[in-house]
């Protein structure tokens, strides 16, 4: 997988074409020129895609709708620089009608259409400064976008657009460095606040940068109780990343993290006078606990959207600081989903290879307890714990027989037949790596004193009980 820098470099590689070889031709009248133009786009090789996109974009407004619609279909789509090029010829059409479009390309994690979408919002609106809603609206989301996790190079394309639209008085923008170029435009809109929609109809992310960073109290407290209302799951990772970075633990933070998660912070158990980091990373861990028994939509898309955002940073920087929100978020999905099928198309093949084979052995190993739980011969039930054993002895089969835990020890404990509740200790030491030999004990009161013992060792070791499989 390609870096931030290297996918941003050729997004600049390509927008510096556009700029160069931008040519508006005669409208032509007819919509079959512009399909064949988009035909040509399409079937054209990638790096040599610059002048049948100016073939496009000669036909003006004709081609807006086709070109939207190319858009609006980016998550489906097979060749992504294909729609990078609707995107980037949608600004050189320079039609505001393409805005809705562009603006939601700008909230998506895909950075380099992003990007390009930054740039031709900029193109669309140039010289605009006006506070009409629909200004109002691009504003919120570029700087939304400037405010974002972007590789340096990638700060200008916001910047310089939120620069051309709003006349702002920066001197070649373009050389500015990046936190003077961020720190500029932020001074701006705090001078001009009214080149901005009211907080509830922000995008959350550029509440949460004020809410966070903004040396305004009362912009502050307007961000933050707006987010309070949009309850954005995102904002409690940049929530706790500005906590740990330094910034003060206020009692409006501490009530949006509860507000937002539904755990409280500090988190319980942990005692009030505990350093931060200690508060973090328990806190942390009982959000992952909560996180994974959510299996609604919304909370599923940002596990998804978290996963994708973690193998990013991973790629580019892999250490082990940057393998903890991976293996975070992977552990709430794999509890989430409950098969391959649940895990959506547009996740990255790099996302679907690490959740597809856990989420195979959790179907296998979910059925076989759900069997296990209606049979009642006794030979019934050992072909279903064969079924369980086969699953954890791979690679990723202890991980997902964790979460199958407390029913297989709710079986063990009722077992009646010695040689039956033999094979559930060994597949309950296998799966926690505690051993707990229940073979050749005839009573069941032992193989429960047993037992008992074995599962104060695991809540002595911290192995969670609580899960059930789904």
């Amino acid at each position: 997988m390609r870096s931030h820098g290297t996918l941003v470099s050729c997004v600049l590689g390509v927008v510096l074409c556009a700029a160069i070889e931008t040519a508006y031709g005669q409208q032509t009248t007819t919509t079959a020129d512009v399909d064949a133009a988009l035909a040509t786009l399409r079937s054209t090789a990638a790096y040599e895609r610059a002048a049948a996109r100016a073939d496009v974009v000669k036909h003006g407004e004709l081609a807006l709708d086709p070109l939207v619609t190319a858009v609006a279909g980016r998550e489906t789509a097979e060749d992504t620089n294909f729609v990078l090029n609707c995107v980037i010829a949608l600004g050189e059409i320079a039609d505001a009608r393409a805005t809705d479009t562009l603006v939601q390309v700008l909230g998506e994690s895909n950075m380099p259409m992003a990007l390009a979408a930054a740039r031709s919002l900029g193109q669309i609106w140039e010289g605009t400064n006006a506070g009409t809603p629909e200004v109002q609206k691009v504003n919120a989301a570029l700087l939304a976008l400037l405010h974002s996790e972007l590789p340096e190079v990638g700060v200008y394309m916001p910047g310089v657009a939120l620069v051309q639209i709003n006349t702002i008085p920066l001197a070649r923008p373009h050389g500015l460095p990046v936190d003077e170029l961020r720190a500029g435009i932020s001074d701006w809109f705090t001078r001009n606040p009214d080149a901005l929609p009211a907080p509830g109809v922000r995008p959350w992310q550029l509440n949460a940068y004020m809410a966070l960073h903004s040396q305004n109290a009362a912009a502050r407290e307007a961000a933050v109780s707006a987010l309070q209302q949009q309850r954005p799951l995102g904002a409690i990772d940049a929530t706790l990343e500005a906590m740990a970075a330094g910034t003060t633990v206020t009692p409006d933070l501490r009530n949006l993290l509860a507000d937002l998660s539904g755990v409280p912070f500090p988190p319980r158990g942990v005692p009030d006078d505990a350093d931060l980091v200690t508060q973090i990373e328990q806190w942390r861990w009982q959000w992952l606990a909560r996180l994974a028994t959510q299996t609604d939509r919304r909370h599923v898309d940002y596990a998804l959207s978290g996963l994708e955002g973690a193998l990013q940073h991973y790629v580019e920087a892999p250490t082990d600081e940057a393998a903890e929100p991976v293996r975070f978020f992977r552990a709430a999905l794999l509890s989430q989903l409950s098969d391959p099928d649940a895990v959506p198309a547009t996740v990255s093949p790099k996302a679907r290879t690490m959740l597809n084979d856990p989420l195979e052995r959790k179907r296998i190993i979910q059925d076989a307890v759900a069997t296990l739980a209606e049979v009642t011969a006794p030979l019934d039930k050992t072909a279903q714990l064969r079924i369980i054993q086969a699953q954890i002895r791979h690679d990723t089969g202890r991980e997902v027989g964790m979460m199958f835990l407390s029913p297989l020890f709710d079986r063990a404990y009722r077992e009646e037949t010695p040689a039956v509740a033999g094979d559930m200790g060994e597949v309950l030491s296998r799966i926690s790596g505690i051993p707990v030999a229940l073979k050749n004990i005839s009573l069941l009161d032992m193989r429960q004193a047993r037992l008992d013992r074995w599962l104060t060792e695991v809540q002595r070791l911290g192995l969670a009980l609580e899960a059930t499989g789904g």
